[in-house]
């Protein structure tokens, strides 16, 4: 089975042109028989690392 992961970088989110288009995109990959999740990178909270990891940022899911 084919997966799919979209990631909608959007700064309007879920209202937005972006995620209109990928929501079209996903239902039809999805209509074919895919595996797909999209994931709203406008939901997330971006932060720096407080580790040892040369600044490089992590990612914390609101959900």
């Amino acid at each position: 089975m084919t997966k799919i992961l979209a990631i909608d970088g959007s700064p309007s989110g879920e209202q937005g042109n972006t995620a209109l288009l990928l929501d079209r995109f996903l239902a039809g990959t999805a209509g074919a028989g895919a595996e797909v999740q999209k994931v709203s990178a406008y939901r997330m909270h971006v932060e720096r690392c407080s580790a040892r990891c040369a600044g490089f940022g992590s990612i914390v899911d609101p959900t």
